[in-house]
């Protein structure tokens, strides 16, 4: 299964998520014989993902709610406010998608 490719539009406010959820990621990030990463969940099922979705699972540290993972990708990716706007919904959604294959909690 591959993490790259979730892009559904939702606005994750409306779907009542709270603001003091502080995800923690889970499992291990590897590369594959090619050298993409991979994130590898703690029942051994592997993920092929890209970059960007390392640096947001990077910053589910327990400490970081997902606004701030939103903040640390705008700084990273030098991203405008209107950009930032834009990806908001997607980190969202790749956030709940990690947690769907156990890798966030």
């Amino acid at each position: 299964m591959s993490l790259s490719n979730f892009t559904e539009k939702t606005n994750p406010r409306k779907e009542g998520r709270p603001l003091d959820d502080f995800p923690v990621r889970m499992g291990r990030v590897t590369k594959d014989k090619e050298g993409n990463p991979v994130l590898i969940n703690p029942q051994g099922k592997a993920y092929a993902i890209n970059e960007k979705i390392v640096r947001v699972w990077e910053l589910l540290n327990g400490k970081n709610r997902p606004e701030d993972v939103i903040s640390g990708l705008s700084s990273t990716y030098s991203l405008d406010q209107m950009r930032e706007n834009e990806v908001q919904a997607e980190i969202f959604q790749m956030i709940k998608k990690l947690k769907s294959v156990n890798l966030a909690s």
